[in-house]
């Protein structure tokens, strides 16, 4: 049988999860990221690691930009999240990140 989320408007209680789930998903990227890059660029972006500066930028984006934020939910688990943000002045809108 297929599972289909549902899509609801992020909530404080969201958090934990969301970071949890934002850290197993990039790990591998920014793993790959440090093999590639030469380490004096890596270590200029990331001087304390790569997930402190992400769950930084994530918490961040939580605590002032909520509102803009949706989350993917399985019965009560988050499976994914994702934020926007939207342009007046072009009326453009983008994905922040997901």
């Amino acid at each position: 049988m297929d599972v289909i989320p549902r899509v609801v408007t992020y909530l404080p209680q969201h958090r934990p999860a969301v970071v949890e789930l934002s850290e197993r998903a990039w790990e591998p990227v920014f793993a790959q990221l440090r093999e590639n890059v030469p380490s004096y660029v890596y270590n200029a972006f990331y001087p304390r690691g790569w997930w402190e500066r992400q769950q930084h930028d994530i918490e961040t984006l939580l605590d002032e930009e909520a509102e803009q934020t949706l989350v993917a939910l399985i019965g009560d688990e988050v499976c994914g999240w994702v934020s926007v943000r939207l342009h007046k002045e072009d009326s453009m809108g983008e994905i922040y990140i997901l």
